[in-house]
């Protein structure tokens, strides 16, 4: 724009953003940063965590941020770094906080002005559904605008990155090996405490996608199996709008809803350590800070399982392994846990059933809590349930060596499924693990397994 203000948007109009302030220099690095962090945090996330990013480096010169996101409904997140010395005896802490935190709000329909005095006077309004228009008005010449879109519109990455997707599964799955079965596919994994976003939108493409293809071949419809992150203080996403958001976007075919702090899956993990150690593989494990980590071969110690003594413990690679496992026969793993706790829907529903309903974060970690118990004689690692031992060799047994998983993901989780695949091995499953893995900053797709 000028001396003092920089408008950025990227090619996905996923975000536009605004940084104004005397030192352009410093500010550059601010929309390098976010769009780094969009490798892990939705961009209105990433805002958050800049903003106390330069608020710890305190820096010399003045900086205005303003960003606009448009995640189911346009939004805007804007703060003002300046600098000086910190809050003074006596003032007022809520005009403090007024003055410090970031500020978000809906845009308006009507033209708003954001940033004014150090850079440029930018205005945001939303003209139409689904899109935001951010203008930064200049002292000559013509304003200098960009477009924001709704989240819920692909952009064209995502359907190259589909197509892509869908032909390398095709070229995988060959007329060689038609015994070979999908079982189950995963359209990406969401965090329950953020919104959707671009991230999620190419997950959703690229799963829709093969799943097409599969159907297109005459395969029995597979299990989509939605991974929910639900360890985060709130729910901003609730399960019973992730199940219709998919309902929406992908072919019809079974659907099953799996919170990351399933006490079933950590139930399934504590007859595949028991099978690990039968197999003479407990050398490979060592326990550290409360938690297991194994040697997959290549000398290095990987997380088997987290804090061991930990209810909710919900990362490690056994984990995944008992995911993989549920999902090859899902119906017999839910009909079992419901029969033996005397639950009135299947486990995964009763989970969901909660964090849909509109509670207080302690209120949910209570029922929470108090379901998750009912599955302490199952979850313990020391020795595996006889029932449930006798269940997972008995679906085990069944699946045949032709059963296959795929897992649609962020190319930020490739090495870990790697590792994954690594552990069924060493367990000696019969089924196999397909990953689709994507970029949105590059609208790239590739195929391990």
């Amino acid at each position: 724009m000028d001396r003092g203000t920089v408008l950025i948007s990227p090619a996905d109009h996923a975000y536009a953003l605004v940084v104004a302030g005397a030192r352009l220099p410093y500010g550059r690095s601010i929309p390098a940063l976010l769009d780094g962090l969009r490798r892990y945090l939705t961009p209105s996330d990433a805002a958050w965590a800049l903003w106390a990013h330069v608020h710890q480096l305190q820096p010399a010169a003045a900086l205005d941020f303003l960003l606009v996101t448009h995640d189911g409904a346009p939004r805007r997140t804007r703060w003002a770094y300046r600098p000086g010395p910190g809050p003074q005896p006596g003032r007022d802490p809520v005009q403090l906080c007024r003055d410090r935190l970031p500020s978000v709000a809906p845009v308006p329909a009507h033209g708003e002005v954001l940033v004014a005095g150090a850079g440029e006077p930018v205005t945001v309004r939303a003209p139409a559904p689904g899109i935001v228009e951010v203008a930064a008005e200049r002292a000559t010449g013509a304003p200098v605008r960009a477009l924001v879109y709704a989240a819920r519109t692909p952009p064209t990455g995502s359907n190259r990155s589909a197509r892509r997707a869908a032909a390398l599964v095709a070229a995988r799955i060959t007329d060689a090996h038609r015994e070979c079965a999908v079982l189950s596919v995963v359209p990406g994994r969401v965090r329950l405490d953020r919104g959707l976003g671009p991230e999620q939108e190419t997950a959703t493409a690229v799963g829709g996608a093969v799943l097409r293809r599969l159907l297109e071949e005459g395969a029995q419809a597979p299990l989509l199996t939605a991974r929910m992150d639900d360890d985060g203080p709130i729910v901003r996403l609730t399960p019973r709008n992730y199940r219709a958001y998919l309902r929406l976007r992908l072919p019809a075919s079974p659907l099953v809803l799996v919170p990351t702090a399933s006490p079933l899956v950590r139930s399934i993990a504590a007859v595949l350590y028991a099978r690990l150690l039968a197999l003479g593989s407990g050398h490979r494990v060592q326990r550290h800070r409360g938690g297991l980590y194994i040697d997959l071969g290549d000398g290095k110690y990987w997380e088997l399982i987290g804090d061991t003594g930990e209810a909710t413990s919900s990362g490690g690679l056994l984990l995944e392994a008992a995911l993989l496992t549920y999902r090859t026969d899902p119906a017999r793993f839910d009909a079992y846990f419901q029969d033996h706790l005397g639950l009135s829907d299947d486990p995964h529903r009763a989970m969901t059933g909660i964090l849909d309903a509109a509670l207080e974060h302690e209120a949910r970690i209570r029922r929470l809590a108090a379901l998750e118990g009912k599955f302490a004689p199952f979850t313990g690692l020391a020795s595996a349930d006889p029932g449930v031992l006798a269940l997972v060799t008995d679906v085990l047994g069944k699946a045949g060596s032709g059963a296959i998983h795929i897992d649609v993901l962020d190319d930020y989780y490739a090495d870990q499924q790697q590792r994954v695949r690594a552990l069924i091995l060493l367990l000696r499953l019969p089924f196999r693990l397909l990953s689709l893995h994507y970029s949105t900053a590059r609208a790239e797709v590739f195929l391990r397994g």
